[in-house]
């Protein structure tokens, strides 16, 4: 009668030869699944940077004109009746201040950046004189650990006269001051 089993020269062969295909794979599969992981992260930063653009170039559109000044924030006061909406980046988060002499509130929970810090430039406003409007570019730089992802957006202002309402957007550093 024939014994039925393996013996231990068989088992470690089959194990050795798993071993090795499973090893193989993985050197196969880890690059596909990294690339995988920096494209989602990709199309999510490239997500949050255009929901943030957005945020900030709605307001700009209507504006009618473009002023580049180095004012404090505490500068823009209510005094002559104007009204500013100012956005600034505080700890990497950009965030709305009621008033400029008041305190920033953030738009949106620390969630939302998933651990990046967010950084807003914008660039100096271009005039078309043929179609009576004003580009001004947003760049949105994310930064994690030395890790950069940059979006930018051209922003189209159309340079309408509001008679009493007049709209301004004062490019500065640290700060984006829109006049309403």
């Amino acid at each position: 009668m024939k014994k039925r089993g393996f013996t231990l020269i068989e088992m470690v062969l089959v194990v050795g030869l798993l071993t090795t295909l499973v090893i193989g794979l993985t050197a196969i599969f880890r690059p596909m699944i990294a690339t995988f992981q920096k494209s989602a992260l990709q199309t999510d930063l490239k997500d949050k940077a255009q929901i943030l653009i957005e945020q900030i170039s709605k307001p700009m559109q209507t504006a009618k004109s473009l002023v580049s000044e180095k004012k404090a924030i505490t500068e823009f006061k209510d005094e002559y009746g104007r009204n500013f909406l100012v956005y600034s980046v505080v700890n990497g988060q950009l965030q709305v201040w009621d008033s400029p002499g008041g305190t920033p509130k953030p738009l949106y929970s620390s969630d939302f950046y998933n651990g990046y810090k967010v950084d807003v430039k914008l660039s100096t406003a271009t005039k078309d004189y043929d179609s009576d409007t004003t580009t001004v570019k947003i760049v949105l730089i994310f930064n994690k650990n030395g890790e950069k992802y940059r979006a930018e957006s051209a922003v189209e202002c159309m340079n309408i006269d509001y008679g009493r309402q007049d709209f301004s957007i004062v490019l500065s550093e640290g700060y984006i001051a829109i006049e309403r």
